[in-house]
């Protein structure tokens, strides 16, 4: 049987944070509920109620029958948390690989609000205006 205890915080939080990590875990583009249940060590029934729930935030996508991916408030979020982080130059590296990866939009973004936060814009590649 999986562990649905909480680890820490609340049971419900802990558990919708686990099945986020195992989207990473498993890697790849989608997954089925009962392979996120195992990578999350959760029961299916919890992680498919998880992830409707999810649907509806935009934390999660259905593509088609059965199988779900990160949506776009997870990338969102992961660049807000590189944008604010306490040391820019550790996101540095990580920020301009997305930044080729994409063109450069997601990045760019957060140069120019790090840099103008940080006032270390000479620190910051130019970027593609979006």
């Amino acid at each position: 049987m999986a562990n649905s205890g909480a680890v820490g915080g609340s049971g419900h939080a802990e558990r919708v944070f686990r099945v986020q990590r195992a989207f990473t875990q498993l890697g790849g583009r989608a997954h089925g509920p009962g392979a996120l249940a195992r990578a999350a060590d959760l029961d299916d029934s919890t992680v498919y109620r998880i992830l409707q729930s999810g649907v509806h935030q935009g934390i999660f996508v259905r593509e088609g029958r059965g199988l779900y991916r990160l949506g776009s408030a997870a990338p969102q979020l992961g660049l807000k948390a590189l944008a604010h982080s306490p040391a820019p130059e550790a996101a540095h590296a990580l920020l301009e690989a997305l930044r080729r990866a994409t063109g450069g939009w997601p990045s760019s973004i957060c140069w120019r609000r790090s840099a103008a936060r940080t006032g270390s814009a000479s620190t910051w590649p130019s970027a593609t205006p979006i």
